[in-house]
């Protein structure tokens, strides 16, 4: 009895990681959930936000540009000092504002300035601020230097272009040079324009778009959580059961020394069991493209200067950041290629392709990388183009893989990467070789197994995820071809694959004449 409770106490505590693993996951899900919320929510009111100040300042530049063209300013002057500064005489001011009300009333202007290159207001629909300076805006000096820049608002009380009064206005305010015929800048435009309204509705769909945000992350949360509590239910009743052979192995082996390769066989199932584990939560990963996304779309912005220039720490930050998205984008879609390849759910789109320039497009974007290890990569091509019946993109893919593994696990310094093209009969044969470390004998059957990668074990690990030549193979059996590794006589390593030549309906019925 004693005997029973012991072992039904080590049972308890041998499930006791893999569920703390589980409830701890559920634990923190309400605040993953109000996090991605908060963060989503934020996102979409900035995208919306930039948007409507984007057409505003559009409209700006379409109107100051019809205004250029217009009859309306045909009353600016240009003094003959040395400052060469544009006015306006007095006597023809109230002809110019009359006509510029009656151009500018079909549009929804509030407000327009004009301002000279020594930043004094020449003209504005709002009389009592004609001949001011505003020397410490920033927008405007920007504008004088040939940029169109923007800014938003909000206004208490604003008088309209018709003389109107608004209360509480959002004003997108919008500074465009005005260039002379020699295309110098001889002043600029501000032009206020009312996006109340635009607000309005953008707050609608900002309703609207947090509501479906928050519908779906609670849908693949409650999803994640039922997948991981089977699967808890499924590990621990396997590790139970695998413990309670282990520990009778062990009590009959001073018996029998024969059970000692059952033993060890037990041993690795649990430790093989343990690895399957860890890959699934891997691959539970998967969900996180659409959080991928939203901070790779975050700081393109940032990098594009659309909140503001960056400095050069911040810069350094942000790229380094945009790099590791895009390294862990590529983890991602390892995995998600896989598993279309294994539901048969993966489209190939057939075209006739030139593969001289498919290998010349993926040479090209490797040879910064290749630069920076001092690795030469070559290509020999026939002059004359060979073609074949592909999917340009996946055939692109497979270039990559295959020159990226070279590249990754040649040595710095001294590296080689030779790529051949060649026609053999009917059919194409590519050739990616180097003049690295070579591959092990014992591996060339293995090295196209998912999850393997021949410097080190089985499984993802510094290089990648080890998917990359499997995707490979599968890919290019798809196209009817095939793919295998060798070693050079120099000791490198050479992946080859040979896929049936394009050959036209003409040709083909002439050739089975």
């Amino acid at each position: 009895m004693r005997n029973e409770k012991e072992k039904n106490s080590v049972m308890k505590k041998d499930m006791e990681p893999s569920s703390y693993l589980f409830n701890r996951f559920e634990y923190f899900s309400l605040p993953s959930i109000t996090i991605i919320l908060i963060v989503g929510i934020l996102l979409l009111k900035t995208i919306f936000y930039d948007l409507i100040i984007f057409d505003a300042e559009k409209d700006a530049i379409r109107i100051s540009t019809a205004l250029r063209d217009s009859e309306s300013l045909n009353f600016l002057k240009i003094k003959d000092d040395e400052e060469n500064a544009m006015y306006i005489p007095k006597e023809t001011m109230s002809e110019m504002d009359r006509q510029l009300r009656k151009y500018l009333s079909p549009y929804d202007i509030l407000k327009i300035k004009v301002y000279n290159t020594e930043n004094q207001i020449i003209y504005s629909t709002d009389t009592t601020i004609t001949g001011e300076y505003d020397r410490d805006n920033i927008r405007l000096k920007e504008a004088l230097k040939g940029r169109t820049t923007s800014k938003y608002g909000r206004k208490k009380q604003i008088w309209d272009i018709k003389k109107e009064k608004r209360f509480n206005v959002g004003v997108v305010e919008t500074y465009v040079p005005i260039l002379d015929s020699a295309g110098e800048v001889i002043g600029s435009f501000e032009i206020y324009k009312d996006i109340t309204e635009d607000l309005k509705v953008a707050k609608q769909k900002l309703i609207q778009a947090g509501a479906v945000l928050a519908l779906t992350v609670l849908g693949v949360f409650e999803i994640l959580i039922l997948v991981i509590r089977h699967a808890g239910r499924v590990i621990n009743l396997q590790t139970a059961n695998l413990t309670n052979s282990n520990r009778k192995l062990k009590y009959e082996i001073s018996r029998r020394k024969s059970a000692e390769e059952t033993l060890r066989a037990n041993n690795e199932e649990l430790t093989e069991h343990n690895r399957l584990q860890n890959e699934f939560i891997i691959t539970v990963s998967h969900e996180l493209r659409t959080p991928l996304a939203i901070f790779k779309n975050i700081i393109s912005n940032l990098l594009a200067g659309i909140k503001g220039k960056l400095n050069g720490y911040q810069r350094e930050v942000l790229e380094t950041a945009d790099e590791e998205i895009d390294r862990l984008a590529r983890v991602v879609s390892d995995f998600l290629d896989i598993a279309k390849l294994e539901t048969d759910k993966i489209d190939l789109h057939m075209e006739k392709i030139s593969i001289n320039s498919t290998v010349d497009h993926v040479v090209n974007l490797y040879k910064p990388l290749a630069d920076a290890k001092n690795i030469e990569i070559v290509t020999l091509m026939p002059a004359e183009a060979l073609y074949i019946n592909a999917d340009s993109t996946k055939m692109g893919q497979i270039m990559s893989n295959l020159i990226d593994n070279a590249v990754r696990f040649l040595p710095d310094c001294g590296g080689r990467i030779t790529i051949r093209v060649k026609g053999l009969g009917n059919d194409v044969e590519v050739e990616v070789e180097d003049n690295g470390y070579g591959i092990g004998v014992e591996d060339i059957s293995k090295v196209f197994d998912r999850f393997v990668q021949v410097t080190k074990q089985t499984g993802p690990g510094a290089h990648g995820t080890g998917l990359g030549l499997s995707i490979c193979k599968e890919l290019i059996e798809l196209h009817g071809g095939r793919i295998w590794a060798e070693n050079t006589l120099y000791g490198g390593a050479k992946f080859s694959f040979v896929l049936p030549k394009f050959i036209a309906e003409s040709e083909s019925v002439s050739t089975s004449c």
